[in-house]
């Protein structure tokens, strides 16, 4: 006896866990007259079609969701469609039942399932601990920052003064304080300087430097490789 063919099964329906998710659940259930819709729920499946995907890209650019019509063809459902939208949505909620301005903003990016960007230490530091993805910006500017070694040249302009006697200040393209020995003699010029340390410290990265027409350095020598433990190259 044949067995009967099993009714082919539903998809589990998951509700929008983003802010973009849900403005595009909403555009969905107006264009196709629905009372709700799951993220993994396929759009032709739910009587979309090419007119409808049209409506659709043209109320989600209007909501700031930069949707193209051929989108909703390839990618079918919500999920994989917010995947390819760069945007900025902004969330007009309060959390009144919370006082403290960082657990709102903790409250609001668990509810939204968003990510936190700051440069506050405590911040970033209970975010981790409640789960939250956090973006430190203080971190992706020391990641941006090219990497400066002893023995380094580079070409700066000295712009003012030093702290110290005859010392020059000049800046790399980041913010970065480069201070010249021997270079308040070269105020508004640019000059070759030779990198003789760096130092980090918590307000940020300081390089010294000696001008390179002075500088005993000369220019870097290629390293050797040291044979052995504990002996010295020659």
């Amino acid at each position: 006896m044949a067995a009967e063919a099993s009714p082919a099964e539903e998809p589990v329906f998951v509700a929008p866990r983003t802010r973009g998710e849900q403005i595009l659940a909403e555009i969905w259930c107006a264009v196709l007259e629905l009372d709700r819709v799951g993220v993994h729920d396929d759009f032709f499946t739910l009587g979309g079609s090419s007119t409808h995907s049209l409506e659709v890209s043209v109320k989600a650019n209007a909501a700031g969701l930069p949707l193209k019509p051929e989108s909703v063809f390839l990618r079918g459902t919500i999920a994989e469609s917010i995947k390819k939208t760069s945007r900025v949505v902004f969330i007009d909620e309060d959390v009144p039942d919370i006082a403290e301005v960082d657990m709102k903003l903790i409250k609001l990016a668990t509810k939204w399932n968003a990510a936190i960007m700051t440069n506050d230490y405590n911040l970033n530091r209970v975010a981790q601990l409640e789960g939250v993805r956090i973006l430190n910006l203080n971190n992706l500017a020391n990641a941006l920052k090219p990497v400066v070694i002893p023995g380094e040249e580079m070409n700066v302009q000295v712009i003012k003064e030093g702290k110290e006697q005859n010392q020059g200040v000049a800046y790399l393209d980041d913010g970065t304080m480069i201070v010249v020995e021997n270079g308040r003699r070269y105020m508004n010029q640019t000059i070759g300087v030779i990198v003789t340390s760096v130092l980090q410290t918590a307000a940020g990265r300081m390089i010294f430097a000696t001008p390179a027409s002075e500088s005993t350095m000369g220019r870097p020598k290629p390293l050797r490789r040291i044979q052995g433990g504990g002996g010295t190259g020659r």
